[in-house]
C-alpha cells in the first residue's frame, strides 16, 4: 500500500488541472454527439474501415488521452518531466486557451455535421457534401481540433513521453485516415469535391489574399 501510495498521486497544479479538465470535456463532447446523433442518423452505405484504421484508433486514444492521464494521476512518468508541472504560468494560460479552442472546434465540427458524422471512415445514405460552417474554412476541422488539442497537451504537460505519445499518435492517425477519407470523398462527390479541395485548406485555411487578387487582375 505504501508503494502505491508513491506512484499513485494526483497532480493538482494549475497546468494539470487545465490538463485534466481539457481530456475529460473532449470525452464528453463525443459522448453527448453520440447519443444524441444515434437516433436520427442516417444508414451507413459505404465503408472504407480497415485493419489499420482499427489499430491506429486505439492508439490514438491511448496516445492523447491514455499517457496524459497517467501523467496527471501518477508519478510513473515523472522521470521525464523537463520542467516543474504548474511553475510556468504563462504554460498554464496559453495551453488552456489552446486546449479551449481545440475543444470549440471539436464541438461545432460535429454539431455542424449533424447526423453525418460517423466515427469512422464511412458514408450514410443520401450523404451530402458539409461546405458551411467550421466546413466553409477546412475540409477536415475534426482532426485541426486534435491537434490543436495535441499542442494545448504539449504545452501544459512539461513531460517528454507525453509529448511524444501525443505527436506520434496524432501523426500516425492523420497519416492513415486523411488519405482514405480525401480517397473516399471523391469517388463519392467528383468533380465537385475536388472544387471544394481547390478552394479550401484541409487541416489549415487556406489565405484567400491571393485568388482574389488574381479574380481582380482577370475581371479587368
Amino acid at each position: 500500500m505504501e508503494s502505491a501510495g508513491r506512484v499513485l498521486s494526483v497532480k493538482t497544479d494549475p497546468s494539470s488541472l487545465a490538463l485534466g479538465t481539457a481530456l475529460g470535456t473532449s470525452l464528453l463532447i463525443r459522448r453527448h454527439f453520440r447519443r444524441r446523433l444515434a437516433p436520427v442518423a442516417p444508414k451507413i452505405v459505404k465503408s472504407r474501415v480497415t485493419g489499420l484504421e482499427c489499430a491506429v484508433v486505439p492508439l490514438w486514444y491511448g496516445g492523447v488521452l491514455g499517457i496524459p492521464s497517467i501523467y496527471i494521476l501518477t508519478r510513473v512518468l515523472d522521470f521525464a518531466n523537463y520542467a516543474s508541472p504548474g511553475a510556468r504560468v504563462w504554460a498554464t494560460a496559453a495551453g488552456g486557451l489552446t486546449a479551449a479552442l481545440a475543444l470549440w472546434l471539436f464541438a461545432r465540427s460535429h454539431s455542424d455535421l449533424g447526423s453525418l458524422w460517423s466515427v469512422s471512415l464511412q458514408l450514410r445514405e443520401q450523404h451530402k457534401l458539409m461546405k458551411s460552417g467550421v466546413y466553409a474554412h477546412v475540409r477536415h476541422p475534426m482532426y485541426a481540433s486534435g491537434l490543436l488539442l495535441c499542442a494545448g497537451i504539449g504545452i501544459l504537460a512539461p513531460n517528454w513521453v507525453v509529448n511524444a505519445g501525443v505527436l506520434g499518435a496524432m501523426a500516425a492517425l492523420l497519416f492513415v485516415r486523411i488519405p482514405k477519407e480525401e480517397q473516399m470523398m471523391i469517388e463519392e462527390f467528383g468533380e465537385d469535391y475536388q472544387r471544394y479541395k481547390s478552394d479550401v485548406g484541409g487541416i489549415v485555411p487556406k489565405l484567400k489574399i491571393w485568388p482574389q487578387r488574381r479574380r481582380r487582375e482577370e475581371a479587368s
